[in-house]
């Protein structure tokens, strides 16, 4: 049994590897073979944040197995989260539970023994199952020949999608908006450096817009912004969650896939306060779709559901919610990776084990 850190998860993770690892799942989910279990969200108000605004604690469970690597997976998440405003919406924010620390872990069990085999924080992973997920859907969904990329956020898991992508599509050139200055312009420099090819801060969300062959959003976003207008036949929408098409831009898309049509379980304390007229708890607002009409990408990377069909299509791929077979199955690479060059601290597994029956 191995307690391993972001560091060495970050060691022996590729995003190629990842991807097919990926692939393998979906093949399975597809089928369903391996399954997982719907998100639970456990929500309760917190105390208010040092300028006053209103605060939540959300507690989040979710569960899955990869049969094909022998695994299953728990991801759990601690987090304090307010909400913040800025010109294009609201927006959620994640407030560390220490200075500089968030609190988010997988522990991964064999399928086999039923033994707890390791336990590690989400972080690297997180990023990597999210990016690689939307990079397997665009490998399906997007046109074979991609010059321009628009890309909405700046953070980590725009970061994580962009280079996931590189590795199944070659595009010439990125441009990047978001609501701050600074950010989107480091996340430009950084990124052209990483990719080898221009990546451009723009001015404006139409300025990034204008032209692209893909539309990639990876943004906290609790209310839809991208409208029909910035439709335009042959692009292909990948979104990294359900909030941020508007009502307009999914009904003008031809072909849609979402990631799963489960849906999260909300408990949600009647403690937990408002902010601008919507409660303070991860999707505040209800999906303007029935995800249950749609094919998921199990059903694409099985062959149940076809992807692109024309070079015209409108395409789009939406990560609605994420699944616990994603942790089983990137945790589960990771895992064997590690044990193989002894990378990890070993854990005396009779700590976690009793003479009990439970």
């Amino acid at each position: 049994m191995r307690l391993l850190s972001n560091e060495e998860v970050a060691t022996v993770l590729d995003w190629p590897s990842v991807i097919e690892e990926l692939r393998k799942l979906y093949q399975e989910v597809g089928s369903g073979i391996s399954v997982s279990t719907p998100r639970t969200d456990l929500h309760h108000p917190g105390p208010p944040s040092p300028d006053g605004s209103p605060t939540a604690h959300y507690l989040k469970a979710m569960g899955g197995g990869f049969v094909g690597g022998g695994v299953a997976a728990l991801r759990l998440s601690s987090d304090r989260v307010r909400f913040v405003s800025n010109p294009s919406g609201l927006r959620r924010v994640k407030d560390p539970v220490r200075p500089g620390r968030w609190l988010g872990l997988i522990l991964l069990f064999d399928l086999h023994t039923g033994e707890l085999v390791a336990v590690l924080p989400d972080g690297v992973i997180q990023r990597m199952r999210v990016g690689a997920t939307n990079a397997l859907a665009d490998d399906y969904l997007a046109r074979p020949e991609i010059e321009t990329v628009a890309v909405f956020g700046s953070g980590d898991q725009a970061e994580a999608h962009l280079q996931a992508l590189a590795s199944v599509r070659s595009f010439d050139r990125v441009r990047v908006w978001s609501p701050t200055p600074e950010h989107r312009g480091r996340f430009a420099a950084r990124m052209q450096e990483r990719l080898e090819r221009p990546v451009e801060a723009a001015d404006t969300p139409e300025a990034a817009v204008a032209g692209a062959d893909l539309l990639m959003t990876a943004t906290n976003s609790r209310q839809g912004f991208v409208p029909v207008a910035w439709i335009r036949p042959g692009l292909h929408l990948s979104t990294l969650q359900r909030d941020e098409l508007t009502p307009a831009a999914i009904q003008a898309v031809d072909r849609l896939v979402v990631h799963t049509q489960l849906w999260e379980v909300n408990a949600t304390s009647a403690g937990l306060p408002w902010v601008e007229g919507r409660l303070l708890r991860d999707h505040p607002e209800s999906a303007s779709v029935a995800w249950e009409g749609y094919p998921t990408l199990g059903d694409l990377v099985a062959g149940r559901a076809p992807g692109r069909q024309r070079g015209e299509e409108v395409t789009a791929f939406v990560n609605n919610i994420g699944l616990g077979a994603q942790f089983a199955a990137v945790a589960g690479l990771a895992w064997r990776r590690c044990r193989e060059l002894g990378l990890g601290r070993e854990l005396d597994p009779e700590w976690f084990l009793q003479a009990m029956h439970p």
